[in-house]
């Protein structure tokens, strides 16, 4: 495969999951963690072809829906959240043991790990906790409840600022044609990376994870899409820089006027991590 297209289909698929519509849903200014439970936050780790970053209620609900259903037992539904509670502790032992390693000595363990580790959803089928078939369910429920959870949260953002006079509702309409188009080009990179072997894609993310931060941002910038939905509102005369810097800050806080191709940190355990002059990218 040409190497340029290797990185464009690897690369498109992380900068735009990592977008406006982000790893678990729409960042709404003001939302936080607290009173979540430890099973809520637990599911935070789970990563990668393993599941993606998924909202820790989301997958809470799904489970809680599939019981009610009878595809899961109640016995299974525990074993998973008490495996990811697990994996949860040990993903904070292990940031802790390396926190007085060396950046040499971090990118060995790192190695070392990513060698050794099995995903959370390989493990419960290894042990027969699930099947395929209930984890394929899963699936579908985090998918359902993922997308109508981001609708909502953008609806939700987008009439604080038609009633804060930030936009019309013209413009909240061109908004969520917009998101909705780019939600569909975020799909198809899905499916271009699915013609990407575990081996490319885990060479690409090696070589980002041992650059220094001038280094990756650089790649990062040479590597993204071309032009995000905001920024082409503002081409089309929709918006104006002004309404465009507050709508980003509004559906990802703390992004501000910095643009949207961005990584995300949902991408945890990625593309980011301290290099050799100290730095971190998380």
């Amino acid at each position: 495969m040409d190497r340029d297209n290797l990185v464009k289909k690897i690369m498109g698929g992380l900068l735009i999951g990592g977008l406006l519509l982000g790893g678990s849903g729409l960042a709404l200014a003001g939302s936080d963690d607290t009173g979540k439970s430890a099973a809520q936050q637990s599911f935070r780790g789970i990563i990668g072809k393993r599941m993606g970053i998924i909202n820790s209620e989301i997958i809470q609900s799904v489970l809680d829906e599939l019981v009610s259903k009878g595809t899961l037992s109640q016995e299974q539904a525990n074993k998973i959240t008490a495996l990811a509670e697990q994996r949860e502790t040990e993903r904070e032992t292990m940031r802790s043991e390396m926190a007085n390693m060396t950046w040499e000595e971090r990118q060995a363990e790192r190695q070392k790990i990513r060698n050794d580790r099995v995903g959370i959803w390989e493990q419960l089928i290894a042990e027969n906790t699930i099947t395929q078939e209930q984890l394929d369910a899963i699936r579908d429920g985090i998918q359902s409840e993922h997308h109508a959870q981001r609708q909502a949260d953008l609806e939700e953002a987008l009439k604080a600022l038609v009633a804060n006079g930030v936009i019309n509702n013209d413009q909240s309409a061109a908004i969520k044609s917009k998101l909705a188009a780019f939600e569909d080009e975020h799909q198809a990179q899905i499916q271009a990376r699915a013609g990407v072997s575990a081996e490319d894609r885990q060479a690409e993310l090696d070589k980002i994870r041992n650059m220094n931060a001038q280094e990756r941002r650089a790649y990062m910038q040479a590597n993204r899409p071309d032009s995000n939905p905001i920024d082409q509102l503002v081409s089309e005369g929709v918006l104006t820089q002004s309404q465009a810097q507050q709508v980003r800050q509004a559906l990802h806080p703390g992004l501000g006027d910095k643009g949207m191709n961005r990584g995300s940190g949902h991408f945890r355990g990625g593309v980011g991590g301290p290099g050799p002059n100290g730095s971190s990218g998380n």
